[in-house]
């Protein structure tokens, strides 16, 4: 609902919002970022935008952390955590409303609430993560939970990501411990999980 809602507000034309609300300081170093979310800033050339964009994920981070009930709220490790999970999910939203365009998502940063960018992003990895649980527990998948430690790696580790409590994305780097899950962070992320799903529902969909 909240997707549809900002691609209707999107359609009819952005404002600038009248006021900059005052922050102690910006806990998240815009200039560190990369990826997606990298590109777009290079874009942004309105540096109050910038620093609204800023103020509003220092904001959302510490929202994630009491929405994921870490403990000692502040610790400079639930910080770092937090700050990470407010910036892929709104890298998300950033992505799914501008199509992956690195030149139209610089023209929503600071303009719509890095909130409602989260919630774009949060929807689609809930998106991946019901399609999923659907497939292991309607679909081939069902038979027994060990057909799905038949699946080849990295589908099978990808897999099991999705169907954690709160949904994560495998990824393999060297140097790494071997069952690395990470919070989802890029729009390549998404695609990726979204071909593994499909993938799974044709073979399903031919037995």
């Amino acid at each position: 609902d909240e997707r549809k809602k900002v691609v209707q507000e999107l359609q009819k034309g952005l404002s600038e919002w009248a006021e900059l609300s005052t922050a102690p300081g910006h806990l998240i170093k815009l200039k560190d970022q990369q990826g997606f979310l990298a590109s777009c800033l290079k874009l942004v050339d309105d540096g109050q935008r910038t620093a609204r964009f800023s103020q509003e994920l220092v904001l959302l981070a510490n929202k994630v952390q009491v929405a994921d009930g870490m403990e000692n709220l502040g610790a400079l490790e639930n910080i770092r955590l937090s700050s990470k999970k407010a910036m892929g999910y709104v890298t998300l939203g950033l992505a799914e409303l501008s199509g992956s365009d690195p030149q139209k998502a610089a023209e929503l940063i600071g303009r719509v609430h890095t909130e409602r960018l989260f919630q774009v992003g949060f929807s689609q990895v809930q998106d991946l993560a019901r399609t999923a649980h659907r497939l292991v527990e309607q679909g081939w998948l069902a038979e027994n939970f060990d057909t799905i430690n038949r699946l080849v790696s990295p589908d099978r580790e990808i897999l099991k990501g999705l169907l954690y409590p709160k949904p994560k994305f495998y990824v393999i780097e060297k140097g790494l411990t071997a069952n690395n899950y990470i919070d989802f962070q890029e729009p390549e992320q998404i695609q990726k999980c979204g071909d593994l799903l499909k993938r799974l529902e044709q073979r399903d969909e031919k037995i």
